[in-house]
């Protein structure tokens, strides 16, 4: 009985997450929410219960447009039945995160296998709706342009300028960035989900969750190539601009950005590991609120770097010179 309420506790909470994506439109934001609860019931062999998740998903999606529709006397530009399809892609990634466990993944690979069908249906979304996107989002900066300058009983100061300049910039070039963007949201939201479901195997239920954590989040050697290539065509797209090149150069080093962003932030957490078994917490957290809080922009490159130089191999070197030297302390008392 208490598995029943629970279940349908679950049940609620993936509806109520569905619908209020439903109401700000679609986007790859919602994967942690929808995606973990899936994940814990397909770990725990229970199949139906996780396609009752997925169907809330959908339903949650669909009954927040249509309320929208009913409320505003004409459907929202956003609402489509596709995106009750996106969120449920979103939910059913759980399935995804779930065999990936079990099939003893590696955190990197199982983010990248979680992210990467959710980051498809939405990049199809977008090239099939793209005039309907395109135009919502043009909305949406215009909207936000006018609640900014409002309040003004001024002109606006320099940096208001700016920043509003930069939102009339991504309305007119969303293309360029979008897909980067898409995939930047998914990629961390698998890590949340992937993050969140190991917390919940091993503490809550008590059963091995993913190979490593998020500490142990690496990037294949070879995607360096795919950063050489990116450059290229960030240059071919600065020399000869307004060709169809900065599409793709731009949305791939977005991707790529966050890509080493997060291993960069992984080797952090890597470090934050090591300071605590050499007896060295303070100095580990007082460095990551540091590099968080002041230079959060190093952490892609670091991950880039650690290509060649391996930081974890060097951090696990003070691992072992601390045992080392607790050893020769041992040696001589």
């Amino acid at each position: 009985m208490q598995a029943l309420a629970l279940f349908a506790l679950n049940c609620a909470a993936v509806f109520v997450v569905a619908a209020v994506l439903g109401l700000l439109g679609p986007g790859p934001g919602g994967l942690p929410f929808l995606a973990v609860p899936v994940a814990i019931y397909a770990m725990t062999g229970k199949p139906y219960f996780c396609g009752a998740l997925i169907a809330c998903a959908a339903m949650g999606t669909a009954c927040a447009e249509l309320a929208a529709s009913a409320m505003l006397g004409t459907a929202p530009v956003w609402a489509s039945p596709w995106n009750a399809v996106l969120n449920a892609c979103m939910a059913a990634a759980g399935i995804v995160l779930a065999a990936g466990i079990s099939r003893c993944w590696s955190y990197g690979k199982l983010a990248i296998a979680v992210a990467a069908p959710v980051f498809v249906t939405q990049a199809v979304n977008m090239v099939l709706r793209r005039e309907t996107l395109q135009a919502w989002f043009s909305a949406s900066i215009e909207s936000l342009q006018a609640e900014l300058q409002a309040p003004l009983s001024q002109p606006p100061s320099e940096l208001m300028k700016a920043f509003l300049e930069q939102c009339q910039w991504l309305s007119e070039h969303w293309t360029a960035w979008m897909a980067g963007h898409i995939f930047a949201i998914a990629l961390f939201g698998a890590c949340m989900a992937i993050s969140f479901t190991s917390l919940w195997l091993r503490r809550v239920l008590q059963r091995p969750g993913p190979v490593g954590g998020f500490r142990t989040f690496g990037v294949p050697d070879w995607l360096a190539w795919a950063v050489i290539a990116a450059a290229v065509l960030a240059y071919v797209d600065y020399r000869w601009p307004g060709t169809p090149v900065r599409v793709v150069a731009w949305n791939l080093g977005l991707a790529l950005t966050i890509t080493y962003w997060l291993n960069g932030l992984a080797i952090l957490v890597y470090a934050v590991y090591v300071a605590n078994a050499i007896n060295a917490r303070f100095a580990g957290y007082l460095m990551t609120g540091a590099t968080l809080l002041l230079f959060p922009q190093a952490l892609a490159p670091v991950g880039l770097f650690d290509t060649w130089f391996s930081f974890r191999k060097k951090l696990d070197k003070l691992i072992e010179a601390k045992r080392l030297l607790d050893q020769s302390r041992h040696d001589d008392d």
